[in-house]
């Protein structure tokens, strides 16, 4: 299990960090203001690497499809770990969740337990209440970075 958690941690490390170093990458079907923080990370890593399933699926609202689907098995053995319900969550989600927990952060880990890093205001000038929230953690001006660039830079302070 903890090779999972450590898998998954490193991919949205790495989608996250490339995301706020580089600007949109360009597809004519993707307006990044469409999507969250943590989508805009996926899609945009994705399109650099020239992974265009990925892309496609993130771009289609695959993602966001999983959570009407029912739970499978390891997002149901995480959500009944954390005590949360699978059906609201996806398994990188609940991955994040867990992981936050381990390392004690518990601003980001009711971040996503609240669902608002699905709220799609995160870009610079933008505050939403979690990304305030996130900031806060951060000892940053939530108006000064993208939810992103936050994102990066929580992780970079836990590794």
């Amino acid at each position: 299990m903890k090779r999972f958690h450590l898998i998954a941690a490193s991919a949205v490390l790495a989608a996250t960090a490339s995301a706020a170093l580089a600007g949109s990458a360009t597809d004519p079907r993707y307006d990044a203001s469409q999507y969250s923080a943590s989508e805009v990370a996926v899609i945009e890593n994705a399109l650099r690497s020239g992974d265009t399933q990925t892309a496609n699926f993130y771009i289609a609202g695959g993602n966001r499809a999983a959570l009407t689907e029912a739970p499978n098995a390891g997002r149901a053995q995480i959500a009944a770990k954390l005590g949360l319900d699978p059906a609201q969550y996806t398994l990188s989600e609940l991955s994040i969740i867990d992981s936050a927990l381990t390392a004690k952060n518990t601003t980001l880990a009711n971040f996503y337990i609240s669902g608002r890093n699905r709220d799609v205001r995160g870009g610079v000038g933008e505050v939403s209440e979690g990304k305030a929230q996130l900031a806060a953690s951060l000892r940053v001006n939530a108006a000064d970075y993208s939810l992103t660039e936050l994102t990066a830079m929580y992780l970079d302070s836990i590794s």
